[in-house]
């Protein structure tokens, strides 16, 4: 289960539709369970056919990797989108999340704001802050791992 919501998280925020179908390698101590769960694999994670070992040892170019404290998975997700359209959005999104994070910042690094606002408009302020460098973070690592 764990496995199957990693790779859904991963491919909807890489914006890869439920209807693109890819192959996958699944790095696992124990294969057992991930074998008997075949099905579910195809069903709910979108795989055409699952391979197993015990240390991956293949190339990660153009591999996205899903890690679960029972398995590691490799899928080719380059076969799935287009890089450069998914590479401009990416881009799109960072400016946007980049500019919301400063309009917070400045707001937070603004004393008189700081001393004339509601504690609670403040403290609402810095969580909106700090989910906008999570959100650039997340970006910034998707960006990364197109190359």
């Amino acid at each position: 289960m764990d496995y199957i919501k990693a790779v859904r998280t991963m491919r909807t925020e890489m914006n890869v539709h439920p209807a693109k179908k890819t192959s996958m390698i699944i790095e696992t101590a124990d294969a057992a369970p991930f074998q008997n769960a075949q099905v579910y694999l195809a069903k709910f994670a979108f795989a055409t056919d699952v391979t197993f070992t015990e240390k991956y040892e293949g190339s990660t170019d153009g591999m996205v990797q899903v890690s679960t404290h029972a398995a590691r998975g490799f899928i080719p997700m380059m076969e799935l989108i287009d890089r450069e359209k998914e590479l401009a959005r990416l881009n799109k999104e960072k400016a946007k999340a980049e500019k919301e994070m400063a309009m917070f910042g400045n707001q937070l690094n603004n004393p008189k704001f700081v001393e004339r606002a509601p504690a609670a408009l403040v403290e609402e302020i810095r969580t909106k802050f700090a989910k906008s460098q999570d959100k650039l973070a997340n970006i910034e690592q998707s960006i990364k791992a197109l190359g």
